[in-house]
């Protein structure tokens, strides 16, 4: 899986219900493979820049189909947002996610 994903050229999330993480959202991002996505599916990344990291509409709809096709098209847009999404990806990493966790764990056992 880990080899498609990186050698993809970019990602459609077509997301328009629903809530949580957008786990695959964050494989992306860490992959630096830009992606267009609606609203609802940016819900939680608020670190992430339309037209720099990835495209982002309000609806599933024709402008959503022309942004994937601009996208295809534009190959100097698809790797300044590689770029970008890998300076974004420093946030996500894994050693991050386990020091939050481990101030959370730290916390939860002084308030005990």
């Amino acid at each position: 899986m880990a080899d498609l994903l990186f050698s993809a050229n970019f990602a459609i999330v077509p997301i328009i219900s629903g809530s949580g993480m957008r786990t695959k959202c964050i494989d992306y991002i860490i992959a630096g493979v830009p992606f267009i996505i609606t609203e609802r599916g940016i819900e939680g990344l608020t670190n992430l820049r339309n037209d720099k990291e990835c495209l982002i509409f309000n609806n599933v709809d024709e402008n959503f189909i022309r942004g994937i096709n601009f996208l295809h098209e534009n190959k100097e847009l698809l790797q300044e947002m590689h770029t970008n999404l890998l300076k974004v990806s420093k946030m996500y990493s894994l050693k991050k996610f386990e020091n939050r966790f481990y101030k959370l764990y730290l916390k939860l056992i002084v308030y005990k």
